[in-house]
């Protein structure tokens, strides 16, 4: 525990109640507490020392009471928590009312002491600035300036600090920004910013930018040519636009954020260890990205437009418009700040639009949606679907909500006020009209034309969706530069460094490393190999295979999940603990192509039993495009959401809980035995040591997606290869898949029916071949007769040998008896399965036929419906006859 010293007057157990309820929250207290009821902010060991992220202010003890507060900055939260010696039930009323007046006087001397210092802050800078005149000779040599790549407006330096004036709209100074060499920004104690700034250029058109920090604004005001507002802190975003708003109520005014994508991570050196990418949605669907949700508040505030940088290359860990002018040129800061419009509506081929050959066009003006910066996508019952050329994404508005709130996300206001013109703003509802109406006659929206992050086919090409990017047959292309029938919706990106596709005789070393592997059947090693390949492509498939890996303890699965499965597919992979349900994989994945993988997948109870079975169901219509859609009801009511997967499942576990013939025949089990340990580490891994590099791994998904249009073609004939020689369609759809994707990392040529059909033709099919055969009503039967039944001191048989032991006597027998009490009663010739018992129960009890057995076993050949069967204790409860031949043969 740090001790903390008190050299003020607080008495030391109150500090060290405070210093326990610091460390009770889960955060580092301070070296030192001071009860001066001022706010210390401090870095925490894992935080960078300058960035003081958790803070505390206590104040004086005042008969008997002290208070104080303590928390840690994350994202937009302080995470405050308040902090008392007493607890609320312990104050007198005198002592409630006493603490009233003392927290009114605290904060009245809190404001007054804030304006003192902000004029004294004032005071001082004022004369920095004016001696700072002089020494501004060598300002375009700052390093910082340098570093940055721009130029000086407005600015001035002392010593080796860049001196930046903040000001208000008067031009009145309120205090001054340092920057040093190395970048590191500070502020005159004091200042107070909140609605002050600092301009760069002059207005131009009637419209303002406004961003945070000096080097961003400069970039954006070169890029541009517009005025561009510093505000300093994602903080004083909204302030700014408050008082630009309130000065210049009718003009254009752009919140350019910072992109704060990047969680950083720190050693005790405050050296940048690890980035990590910024949760999506927390607390509340907020994203925990500070600058673009203070950006977002300050645009709402204010109805102005937000701009957010994305790059094309997020391997620097970019954020901001000057990472984005030096990544790509300023030509790329103007195209976000101003996009285009968005590019018009691709039918796809089977549509067309009859157009009259004597229509006079020159009888009719533009249609004032044709230029707009949003492209209508249709309708669906009560909502209409937009999507953005701003931020990328489709939009959905019932009729009313049609706001100018929401209009302002589409396009900026000046383009409504130029399309719809009014006395003052625009029409809103002559916009609104128009939006409805065309949406009308676009036609009904189709979901299923959103494509998310992953590996698509499209029309013969390979499209590797990044997020903030495509990659097509290889190349790079902006999101808007790629014309196709579907959405690719910009999305926070996922990083995997460009690399030249591994090779054929490298990338089949991914297989002799799966083949070296301990398999029950030798196939297995190609089969795992070619579901790595499935996992990072899965979206383009048209047969996703999905895979069940399994072995006793010790086999291997372990390494094999983390060596290979997870290291193949790298980033195109979402790994998952058993216990995840079916609506938290429904919704982590949404409408991206990413394959998952569970470890852990055992049935440990009912709970797990039946979240697995949901798992499996979910992997269903995964399988095949062609597969039925996923519907679930909306919030709230009103209509439903469909949903296609489009993912690969991988599970791992030592026992194989699957019974259903729809699951048994789209998952493939790879069953692993114990190997030697010897082979393992004198084979395997000096040979994964060798080869499975990133830059293999890298390679090897390249190779994967720029041969999508090939692999899909071989799946196609290994399909009809295993199709001839298994009689199962199903069958061939699976291993086609999966061979084809195998076939992939040896070879880039189609194969022909031939090939496929010798290799498939001397492999060892057995344990594959028998799924698809294995119906419902058969394997609810099996369940049964495997169950064991305890007939003595640690003796058990299972159902079938005790009807065999009844069988061979003549009249009631021990094991007859036996039978009876469980929900099985033994006739000659045959044995009759109540429709109700709780024995029966008790053996299906974590299969899916645990309430309906009598319905499948009736499909049985030879099954009988009987009216009422007499049972243990003069039960009599309706049955269903089976001939003995189901246990003797």
């Amino acid at each position: 525990m740090v001790q903390s010293s008190l050299p003020y007057h607080a008495a030391p157990v109150w500090g060290c109640r405070m210093i326990n309820a610091i460390q009770s929250a889960g955060l580092d207290p301070p070296d030192t507490l001071l009860d001066d009821g001022k706010l210390h902010r401090y870095a925490g060991p894992s935080d960078k020392p300058q960035n003081k992220k958790n803070w505390y202010v206590l104040y004086p003890i005042e008969n008997g009471l002290q208070s104080g507060a303590f928390g840690r900055w994350v994202g937009d939260s302080n995470g405050a928590v308040k902090w008392c010696n007493k607890s609320a039930t312990e104050f007198t009323p005198e002592e409630k009312q006493a603490y009233k007046r003392r927290q009114e006087d605290l904060r009245r001397k809190q404001a007054e002491d804030r304006k003192q210092a902000a004029e004294e802050c004032a005071s001082k800078c004022k004369t920095i600035w004016e001696q700072a005149i002089s020494s501004c000779n060598n300002i375009f040599d700052h390093p910082y300036l340098i570093k940055k790549q721009v130029k000086t407006y407005g600015l001035r330096q002392m010593g080796d600090a860049l001196l930046v004036p903040i000001k208000t709209l008067k031009n009145e100074l309120r205090g001054l920004q340092f920057i040093k060499p190395d970048g590191s920004k500070l502020f005159k104690t004091g200042v107070d910013y909140s609605g002050a700034m600092h301009m760069i250029g002059k207005p131009i058109d009637n419209t303002l930018i406004i961003t945070e920090g000096y080097a961003t604004g400069a970039s954006i005001h070169e890029a541009t040519g517009h005025a561009v507002l510093v505000a300093f802190v994602a903080g004083n975003l909204k302030s700014v636009a408050e008082a630009a708003r309130s000065k210049q109520p009718s003009w254009r005014i752009i919140i350019a954020a910072d992109n704060d994508q990047w969680a950083k991570e720190y050693d005790s050196a405050g050296t940048v260890t690890a980035y990590h990418t910024v949760p999506c949605e927390l607390n509340g669907g907020k994203r925990i990205n500070t600058g673009v949700n203070k950006a977002d508040d300050a645009a709402v505030a204010t109805k102005s437009e937000l701009r957010i940088p994305y790059f094309a290359d997020e391997s620097t860990h970019p954020t901001d418009f000057n990472d984005l002018a030096i990544l790509e040129g300023l030509e790329a800061v103007n195209r976000q700040i101003f996009p285009p419009p968005m590019a018009e509506y691709i039918p796809t081929d089977d549509e067309s639009h009859y157009i009259p050959e004597d229509i006079n066009h020159d009888e009719f003006t533009a249609h004032p949606l044709q230029t707009a910066p949003f492209q209508l996508l249709g309708y669906d019952h009560c909502e209409y679907f937009y999507l953005s050329n701003g931020t990328g994404q489709v939009k959905a508005l019932t009729a009313d909500k049609h706001t100018l709130a929401h209009l302002l996300t589409l396009a900026p206001l000046v383009w409504w006020e130029s399309e719809f013109h009014a006395k003052q703003g625009f029409n809103e509802t002559a916009a609104k009209n128009m939006m409805l109406q065309t949406s009308h006659s676009v036609g009904i929206y189709d979901c299923s034309r959103v494509r998310g992050l992953g590996a698509w086919e499209d029309k013969n090409r390979s499209v590797l969706h990044l997020g903030n990017t495509l990659v097509v047959d290889g190349k790079r292309v902006p999101l808007s530069g790629f014309k196709s029938h579907y959405i690719y919706e910009r999305a926070i990106s996922i990083s995997d460094e460009e690399t030249k596709p591994m090779r054929a005789s490298e990338a089949n070393k991914l297989i002799q490393l799966c083949e070296m592997l301990s398999w029950e059947k030798p196939i297995n090693g190609r089969l795992l190999a070619g579901w790595c390949v499935a996992s990072i492509i899965c979206g383009a498939l048209k047969w996703r295979p999905h895979m069940w890996l399994t072995g006793p303890s010790g086999s291997g699965k372990s390494w094999i999940i983390h060596n290979i499965i997870k290291a193949v597919a790298g980033p195109h992979l979402k790994g998952m603990l058993g216990s995840t349900t079916e609506a938290g994989l429904r919704n982590a994945l949404k409408n991206d192509a990413f394959s998952v993988f569970f470890d852990e997948f055992e049935a440990e109870d009912k709970n797990a039993a039946a979240r697995i079975q949901s798992i499996l169901e979910f992997a269903r219509p995964a399988s095949s495009n062609e597969d039925s859609k996923i519907y679930k009801a909306k919030s709230g009511g009103g209509g439903v959401n469909s949903y296609q997967p489009r993912s690969c499942i991988g599970v791992a576990s030592i026992n194989v809980n699957m019974s259903q013939k729809a699951d048994l025949s789209r998952v493939s089990v790879l069953s692993l035995v114990e190997g030697s340990k010897e082979h393992f580490n004198s084979t395997i891994v000096p040979f994964f040591t060798e080869n499975f590099t990133p830059e293999f791994l890298r390679g090897i998904r390249s190779r994967s997606i720029i041969q999508i249009p090939t692999i899909n073609k071989n799946a196609e004939i290994f399909q009809r290869a295993v199709t001839a020689l298994m009689g199962s369609r199903r069958c061939g759809d699976q291993y086609g898949s999966m061979l084809a994707c195998a076939y992939s990392l040896c070879s880039s040529n189609v194969v022909t029916l031939e090939q496929a059909a010798e290799f498939v033709g001397r492999q060892d099919w057995s344990g594959h071949v028998l799924a698809e055969d294995q119906s419902d009503e058969r394997t609810c039967l099996a369940a049964i007769l495997e169950s064991l039944i305890m007939v003595g001191p640690g003796n058990m048989l299972n159902v079938a040998e005790l009807l065999i032991e009844a069988d061979n006597v003549i009249g009631e027998s021990p094991e007859s008896k036996i039978l009876a009490r469980h929900g099985i009663r033994y006739v000659l010739g045959g044995f009759a399965v109540a429709n109700k018992h709780a024995g029966i129960a008790k053996m299906l009890e974590k299969t899916p036929w645990a309430n309906n057995w009598s319905r499948i076993l009736a499909r049985l050949p030879g099954a009988v419906k009987e009216a009422a069967t007499r049972f243990n204790g003069g039960a009599v409860s309706r049955a269903v006859m089976l001939p003995i031949t189901y246990v003797k043969g």
